[in-house]
C-alpha cells in the first residue's frame, strides 16, 4: 500500500472513512454497526487525480457534481471480521480484490476540486 500500512489499514482504517486512490478514482470506505448489530460496509467511488501520492483532487463534471459517482458497494455481514472478509474477497478495484492490487492502492487526503 502506498503512502500507507497495510496491516493499519485492515485492522481499522478500511472502516474509518478511508480515501484510497487506485487507477484516476477515489475509493471512499467506510463502515458501522447498525441498531440491530448488523455490520455495515459500503464503499463510494468517483474520479479523481493523484497528487504526489499525499493528495487529491475530485473532477467535477460540467455540472459541478463529482464526476463518475458511483455508490454502488455495499456489504452487511453478522460480525466486523465476517465483513472484512467479504471486502477482501470483493472484486472492489476494476473488477480485482483488495490483495490482486494492494500494492498500487495509496491512501490519501483530499485537497479540492478540478473542473473537468
Amino acid at each position: 500500500m502506498i503512502n500507507g500500512n497495510t496491516e493499519q489499514f485492515l485492522d481499522t482504517g478500511w472502516l474509518s472513512e478511508a480515501e484510497i486512490y487506485y487507477k484516476g478514482n477515489i475509493y471512499w470506505c467506510e463502515g458501522y454497526t447498525d441498531e440491530k448489530g448488523t455490520h455495515i460496509f459500503f464503499i463510494k467511488k468517483w474520479a479523481a487525480e493523484n497528487i504526489n501520492n499525499m493528495y487529491y483532487k475530485n473532477n467535477l463534471g460540467s455540472d459541478g457534481d463529482l464526476a463518475d459517482y458511483d455508490e454502488s458497494f455495499h456489504l452487511e455481514a453478522k460480525s466486523e471480521e465476517e465483513l472484512r472478509q467479504k471486502f477482501l474477497k470483493s472484486p472492489v478495484f476494476e473488477g480485482k480484490t483488495f490483495w490482486e492490487v494492494e500494492k498500487e492502492l495509496c491512501l490519501l487526503e483530499p485537497l479540492g476540486n478540478l473542473r473537468i
